[in-house]
């Protein structure tokens, strides 16, 4: 074997691992060259008597002793072999008869293993070389066709699926028609552009059958990528849907399924629509028809919401389909934003409907359906959708309403009001909108109409009506392009005119600041509010955002901040823990990029914004002391130690509005359902009541157990807890929910009951006392409710998620909302200001007259005046009412305490 054994040598070396894509290239002509100078085939090609001594050698390596160089080089020697080569003969007949030849007994690998050793090499080699001679070996090695023991490469990698096609091709039953699919979806799908014919139609024929959703996926994801007529023909040919909702929608409309589409429901609706707009066009036609022929209402219904949204798309099918929604306000918006008015008027003789439908439309239908009925010259279905009337409204219009006080939407907007002005001054009906202007409109929409009456050089022609007009001319300036013209009323609000939630933002603190909100503080000089939180990965944080924007101004994060005190000025006033919570904790100014310490450490028990700015601190010895933002004791101290333990933590404390009256509610949490001043206390939440000016023993009793918060009440004279309401029969008692518990201050203890407030059915998850305009805010299932004091009465409530914490701004003009990394906020401002003229009571004249005979009336004179000009103007023409006494409004709030 000397001559012969050292080129085979050299040959197992050169080839003991499988050949990579460096050496394909060329490699034909450079492997027989050297195959001819080791004398395995002659110069003309031919294979000599070594060469076919070689094959041999080689092939009994590797079947008989298991060499995988052996097989190797065997491959390599069919890899440069063209075909019909006689190398490639030869070592096929070599192969061949070794495989059936018996296993002999002696060798330690033979029989299966050296099969599957062959067909592992031989695949490794066919994946880089694709010669056919190869492909011929690999079939002989796995074995006849439809047999049950015939063998396969290893199918786990993606680069072997063109040869898993060709040998899946030879056998319809094979295994790998269903291995393929369902393991190698995009590599099969990819197939079909192989530069083999023979590896496209074998691609083919496996997607026209399969089962495997996820092939079909792929397919239809190809397809969609690059459309084309073979993907779109095998997409049709299989009745095998994709498993993914979009594709599966996608085949279906193609394949004219329309019962599986209806199978998504309304979820079909956007799905398809979204496909159609970059839809080849077979597809887009397909998906049109899906659509035209839906038979599940609610899919209908989607359409056609869509279509009123704006969707052209959408519009088009509805309008081609004759699809309506069932609900009639649902059908007299979609009338109107497609612009179908014969059917509209036809359906809505009077109106109501119209404006049903915009009071239940979100804001975005909502502006869509005003600009296509001012864009088409329909001023009376706009004031319908604003007004509740159609018609022409005149002196005697009604001014009774059966709406609900807190009925904030049928006010409408500046914007609102803005849109149907234009659309009546565009109709030359400029009587029209000066009599909405009088009774229709709120205040501010009154101006922001007779500011567009102006600028279109208008005015009545009657005395009265003239000099009213005049009045509103003067407090507006007619608007810019964009302005409303809108007056924004400031701080000096007082308890004489009820306040109205005006909604200014929601935003999303989670995405950064995911949290519990501990507190919350509005800014006295800006619309910013701060927060600190409980993060829930790890630590604290304190932010401050744009209420109006909602946008995050600042934020520091790992600043254990308790309390929040004041804000102005881009800064915030806050109690800082230390790590061990409360303990040793410093005063500090922070704005957003620096941390300024204004106190020595201090062992905080209860703390509470105190009068101009400062802090009032209650140390765990009972010490009272107030500090400024400056670090300077205003106050050098009281001292709080009757009825009080030392060590105390989280002691709940409020202040009186006029700083005087502190009050301190303790963690000691027994249960009592009454307020108990004589003697000591007994069980429940202790209270004590000092008098921060001289310094005299306090009052103290206790209220229900596990109160939360404590409020002084708008008017200063009793204290507002909001507790747990106990069940005391039951032992141990049960705590259901929680309400707020009122009793009087100023007066001798013992005559005072706890009660609850405003009623005792509902729960109170929250509450803030508005001093300004003598009114409670609270939340409870789901709404925020403003309640006059102290009688209880609704003035006014909108909707909102879960409260957690309320805080007013220190003007009373804002209010927020926080729960875990969601805010709400809102200005508040005299309902008389904001609701239709038509609703107003003589009782508004009269609070605006007191407003205007107060020194803070001095700030909105010329709106005020032109508010009480406008009223007087109206119950005169309508309601007759006689002189009314002019409130005189006190500031009760600086209260003493009184034994008697």
């Amino acid at each position: 074997m000397s001559r012969v054994g050292e080129p085979v040598r050299r040959l197992l070396r050169a080839h003991a691992r499988p050949l990579d894509n460096g050496l394909a290239p060329g490699l034909r002509a450079r492997s027989l060259i050297r195959l001819t100078a080791w004398g395995l085939t002659t110069a003309d090609g031919g294979l000599g008597w070594r060469g076919t001594w070689a094959a041999g050698a080689l092939t009994r390596a590797t079947v008989q002793d298991g060499d995988p160089g052996a097989a190797s080089a065997l491959a390599a020697l069919l890899t440069v072999a063209w075909p019909g080569h006689e190398l490639a003969v030869a070592a096929t007949r070599a192969l061949t008869a070794a495989l059936e030849a018996p296993a002999d007994p002696r060798r330690a690998v033979g029989g299966a293993a050296a099969r599957e050793l062959i067909i592992e090499v031989l695949a490794d080699h066919w994946t880089l070389a694709r010669s056919p001679a190869l492909l011929a070996l690999l079939e002989s090695a796995a074995g006849p066709a439809q047999g049950s023991a015939r063998a396969f490469p290893d199918t786990g990698e993606a680069a072997r699926v063109p040869l898993l096609l060709l040998l899946a091709a030879s056998d319809r039953a094979s295994p790998l028609s269903g291995i393929i699919p369902a393991s190698h979806p995009a590599p099969l799908v990819e197939a079909l552009d192989d530069p083999d014919g023979q590896v496209r139609a074998a691609a083919a024929d496996l997607l026209r059958a399969t089962t495997a959703p996820d092939a079909m996926d792929a397919l239809a994801a190809a397809w969609l990528a690059d459309p084309d007529d073979t993907r779109m023909a095998l997409l049709i040919a299989n009745p095998t849907l994709p498993g993914a909702p979009a594709a599966w929608l996608a085949v279906a409309a193609l394949q004219r399924r329309h019962e599986a589409v209806a199978e998504f429901g309304a979820y079909a609706v956007p799905a398809l629509l979204g496909q159609l707009r970059s839809a080849p066009a077979a597809l887009a036609a397909a998906i049109g028809e899906a659509l035209r022929s839906l038979t599940d209402p609610a899919a209908r219904e989607r359409v056609c919401a869509l279509a009123a949204a704006g969707d052209s798309e959408a519009m088009a099918v509805a309008l081609d389909a004759g699809y309506l929604p069932v609900a009639e306000p649902d059908r007299a918006a979609f009338l109107i934003a497609t612009g179908q008015w014969d059917r509209y008027h036809a359906l809505d003789i009077d109106g109501r409907l119209a404006r049903l439908a915009y009071s239940l439309a979100r804001p975005e239908l909502q502006a869509r359906l005003r600009d296509t009925a001012r864009g088409a010259g329909r001023p009376d279905i706009l004031r319908a959708m604003l007004t509740g009337a159609p018609g022409a409204l005149t002196r005697t219009a009604a001014t009774t309403s059966t709406s609900h006080p807190a009925d904030a939407s049928r006010a409408p907007t500046p914007a609102e009001a803005a849109d149907l002005a234009r659309a009546l001054i565009a109709a030359g009906r400029h009587g029209d909108l000066w009599n909405l202007a009088r009774a229709g409109l709120p205040f501010v929409g009154s101006l922001v109409a007779v500011a567009r009456l102006r600028a279109a050089g208008w005015s009545p022609s009657e005395a009265d009506e003239a000099e009213v007009f005049g009045m509103l001319v003067r407090a507006c300036q007619p608007p810019a392009e964009g302005s409303t013209g809108e007056p924004r009323p400031g701080p000096d609000h007082l308890s004489v005119l009820p306040p109205a939630l005006r909604p200014l933002s929601t935003f999303d603190t989670g995405v950064v600041y995911p949290g519990y909100p501990l507190a919350l503080v509005l800014a006295a000089d800006s619309a910013e509010l701060t927060i600190a939180s409980r993060l829930m990965t790890k630590g604290h944080a304190v932010s401050r955002w744009d209420v109006v924007t909602g946008q995050r101004l600042w934020a520091v994060n790992q600043l254990n901040v308790l309390r929040l005190f004041h804000s102005t000025g881009g800064e915030v006033f806050a109690f800082q823990g230390s790590g061990r919570g409360e303990v040793d904790g410093h005063l500090v100014v922070l704005d957003g990029t620096s941390r300024r310490v204004v106190s020595s450490p201090l062992d905080v028990a209860a703390a509470v914004p105190g009068p101009n700015g400062t802090a009032v601190i209650v140390d765990t010895s009972g010490r009272v002391t107030t500090w400024s933002r400056d670090g300077d004791v205003v106050n050098p101290g009281h001292q709080a130690d009757q009825f009080w333990e030392g060590g105390r933590w989280g002691v709940k404390a409020a202040l009186s509005a006029a700083g005087r009256v502190l009050c301190l509610l303790d963690q000691n949490c027994g249960i009592s359902g009454r307020v108990v001043f004589d003697g000591p206390p007994g069980p429940g939440r202790q209270v004590f009541l000092y008098d921060l000016r001289d310094g005299g023993p306090p009052l103290a009793g206790t209220v229900p157990a596990r109160s939360k918060e404590v409020a002084f009440t708008p008017d200063g004279v009793e204290v507002l807890f909001l507790a747990d309401h106990v069940l005391p029969d039951l032992d141990p008692p049960v705590h259901r929910n929680t309400g707020l518990v009122r009793y009087p201050v100023n007066r001798r203890p013992d005559q005072a009951d706890a009660v609850r407030w405003p009623d005792a059915e509902k729960p109170v998850t929250a509450f803030a006392v508005v001093e300004q305009h003598g009114v409670v805010v609270i939340s409870r299932e789901h709404r925020v409710e403003v309640r006059s004091w102290p009688g209880g009465e609704l003035v006014d409530q909108v909707r909102a998620e879960h409260v957690d914490t309320l805080t007013v701004s220190p003007d009373g003009g804002l209010l927020s909302a926080g729960s875990s990394g969601r805010f709400s906020n809102w200005a508040l401002f005299p309902a008389v200001i904001w609701r239709p003229l038509s609703e107003a009571k003589p009782s508004d004249l009269t609070g605006v007259e007191s407003w205007l005979a107060q020194p803070a009336g001095d700030r909105h004179r010329v709106h005020l005046e032109a508010l009480a000009a406008l009223l007087r103007h109206r119950f005169r023409h309508e309601v007759q009412v006689g002189d009314a006494p002019r409130a005189r409004v006190t500031d009760p709030r600086d209260i003493q305490l009184d034994e008697s």
